[in-house]
This record gives C-alpha cells, structure tokens and sequence, in this order.
C-alpha cells in the first residue's frame, strides 16, 4: 500500500493507502474510487487498458488539476461531465479511441456548454491527439485564453488554428 499525497493536498487531509499497482501499468479496467476523488489534484492512468468510455466516476474530481490518460482503450464520446473539472490546466487524452465532433463533444451538448467551464480554469495544455475527433479548431480553442501547449495530430479536425495562438 502506498499513501497518497499527490493526489490529494496531504496539508489538510489524512492521508490514504492506495494499492501501488494503480500507480504502474497495468491492466486496471474499473475505478471505484467515489472517496478519493473529490481529493486528487493529479491523476495519471497512463497505459492502464482502460476501455469503453471515459468513467462517470470521473465526475468526483472536483479539484483536478491535471489528467493523464495517455494510451488507453477509452472510447466514444467525451462526456459533458467534463465542463464540470473547471480546475483542470493539463488534460492528456490521447492515443485513445475518443470519437465525435468537436463543437459538439457530448451527446448533443454545444461545445461552448460542454467545456465553459475550462475557460476559468485557466486550462494550459491540452493533448487530444491520435483519436478519432471531428470539429473545427477556431471554436475549440476559444474557450482557452491561457493555452500554451495544444497537441491535435491524426484526428479529423479542420479549420486554421487561430493567429492570436
């Protein structure tokens, strides 16, 4: 077991044991976490086989600042919950099998209504690349003042990327 401090602030909580191998690869396919995500600051689930889409149970991470999930199997659309993670500044989604439209990322939910809450959050870098996401940059992109780093390779993305980036 290892405790865990990364994940949450560690200043004013108590800290709790985690098994070590949800820090390695591996091939966790299910999170039920509902206690500690509420805590994290960071998670990082790179090369962990996850598959389907991304879990609802995401949506506890109420003070996320950064997300990997680089290399998984995670698939179909980026769900609306997202907009909720209005902390988040480094989002790292890619070589999954993320699909849809980008100005409409969620079961039919405007982008703008999708990821609004990205633009208070101060949201740095984004890496979506190697999915299969559809979309127009320029609108995509509005709604990130303080993006600094934007990785969007080998999807089906179009428009220019706007001059003020």
């Amino acid at each position: 077991m290892a405790t865990v401090c990364h994940a949450g602030t560690c200043n004013d909580v108590v800290p709790y044991l985690v098994p070590p191998s949800l820090f390695n690869p591996n091939s966790l396919c299910s999170l039920l976490l509902y206690v500690l995500l509420p805590l994290f600051l960071s998670l990082f689930l790179d090369y962990n086989n996850l598959t389907e889409a991304i879990p609802v149970t995401f949506n506890g991470l109420k003070n996320l600042k950064r997300l990997e999930l680089l290399s998984n199997k995670l698939q179909g659309l980026v769900p609306p919950y997202m907009s909720l993670l209005n902390k988040i500044n480094y989002l790292h989604t890619s070589d999954n099998f993320l699909i849809g439209e980008l100005l409409m990322l969620a079961a039919g939910f405007p982008m703008e209504e999708n990821f609004a809450g990205f633009e208070k959050s101060g949201l740095i870098a984004v890496d979506i690349s190697n999915n299969k996401l559809r979309g127009t940059l320029r609108w995509f992109m509005a709604w990130m003042p303080k993006l600094s780093a934007l990785l969007l390779e080998n999807n089906k993305l179009s428009g220019m990327i706007p001059r003020e980036y």
